[in-house]
């Protein structure tokens, strides 16, 4: 007869069998077992049991969290990443959609963003980092002391060695977005230099970093995106059931009513394309969905354009679906922001719709996302000739525009949560193994 006694001691020791992932420091178990026969005699042999390891953690750290913070966070966790999301206020104002409660969220200000005591987010950061303790943090906003808190953690470790942490700065500032100030810059260039590495939205956000001195192999793109498969399926949905907004044909335009979008520009354009198209030929209408400070202004120049039946202002759109149904039925999508549009979601989710679109040149997903007269086109944002041109060859060439749709929706295909999750591991892995 033989019976078994089960010994097990920890190993601290690195394995190249490990898996990638594993944060240095996760604790292993060698489990031995000692055989005893009927004679006495015993025998030690290792346990066939596959090797416990953590799952890597990491930070997520917004000023609050809407869906596509939280499909990014989702995408995180099905790569095999444990997400500790924190966000630095209770409240965006302008963003107050932005309300959503992912799992093992952290709170680091119980109150609205415009009222952070900075000193104390940068402790309460700091603290929380140090109860979590990550492997990984991915940060938002190189201002924000809670990124400077997340760096000052990093090197603490590394310094007294207890474990190695990277930190990604997630960014979409583009060098033309704003005027910029030559010793603000130089200081820019010296704190960037402390972080691992970057993921950025698209190509000029990549030039704007490499303005900045910071080499390309540091910076990964794809920051920037949205539930492409919900959307895609909603629209579908929405599109078979044929219970469509009460419209006839229209281009859309939807956002916050800033000066920033440049509605105004669009409502100028519409007018000269009504006033442009073939007598023969029936205007297509304009939805304006989104409210905002400048919306009174917007209804004094439809009047003055004599616009007010075909010119529909539609307010706020906040359920995702009623957003959706607006996209799929519209004949072509337009945003036609001339200053500080570091890149443009709404643009994504109208591909997401497959649909065509017309953005301006001063957004930032415009030379990533829009492929000329494949997909959409682009145009000057502060040219209303130039938009009213693009508007006019949409109406007249709208039998291509099935196919644009078709060719918008599998662009922005590798703009989604996945391929985000995925540069980050990636990214991660190859960090850890360096």
């Amino acid at each position: 007869m033989q019976f078994a006694v089960i010994s097990a001691s920890r190993d601290y020791t690195p394995c190249s069998a490990r898996a990638q992932l594993q944060p240095s420091g996760a604790r292993a178990f060698s489990i031995r077992v000692r055989v005893h026969d009927d004679s006495g005699r015993s025998t030690r042999r290792p346990a066939k049991l596959s090797h416990v390891s953590v799952r890597p953690k990491v930070v997520t750290i917004w000023a609050s969290y809407g869906p596509y913070h939280l499909a990014r966070v989702n995408a995180l966790e099905e790569s095999g990443l444990e997400v500790f999301p924190y966000s630095y206020s209770n409240l965006v104002p302008s963003y107050e959609f932005f309300s959503e409660t992912p799992s093992r969220h952290r709170l680091i200000n119980d109150c609205p963003s415009d009222s952070v005591n900075p000193l104390a987010s940068f402790w309460r950061t700091l603290r929380q980092l140090w109860l979590d303790k990550p492997d990984l943090i991915l940060t938002c906003g190189y201002e924000r002391p809670e990124t400077l808190a997340a760096l000052v953690y990093t090197y603490f470790q590394r310094l007294t060695g207890r474990r190695a942490c990277t930190v990604m700065m997630m960014m979409e500032n583009q060098l033309s977005d704003r005027r910029r100030s030559p010793l603000t810059e130089a200081v820019k260039r010296l704190y960037l230099k402390l972080f691992d590495g970057f993921l950025v939205g698209g190509s000029v956000h990549v030039q704007y970093l490499e303005h900045l001195g910071v080499h390309k192999s540091r910076v990964r793109t794809g920051y920037d995106c949205v539930d492409n498969a919900r959307i895609a399926t909603i629209a579908a949905i929405e599109r078979k059931s044929e219970v469509r907004p009460p419209y006839g044909n229209y281009f859309l335009t939807l956002s916050r009513l800033v000066p920033k979008k440049n509605t105004s520009l669009i409502v100028d354009a519409y007018a000269r394309y009504r006033s442009t198209i073939q007598a023969d030929q029936v205007p297509w209408e304009l939805i304006i969905a989104g409210d905002g400070p400048v919306r009174e202004e917007l209804r004094e120049q439809i009047i003055r354009h004599n616009l007010g039946s075909s010119v529909h202002m539609v307010g706020r759109v906040d359920q995702f679906n009623d957003a959706v149904r607006y996209y799929a039925f519209c004949k072509a999508f337009v945003l036609a922001s001339n200053r500080g549009e570091q890149w443009g979601l709404v643009v994504n989710e109208a591909m997401a719709a497959g649909v065509p679109v017309l953005v301006s040149r001063q957004c930032g997903c415009s030379s990533d996302l829009v492929n000329p007269g494949v997909n959409g086109f682009v145009f000057d944002g502060d040219s209303v000739s130039d938009l009213t041109d693009r508007l006019v060859w949409m109406h007249s060439n709208q039998h291509q525009l099935p196919a644009m749709g078709r060719a918008a929706q599998a662009t922005v295909d590798e703009y989604s949560p996945r391929n985000f999750a995925e540069t980050v591991t990636k990214y991660y892995r190859a960090r850890r193994a360096a």
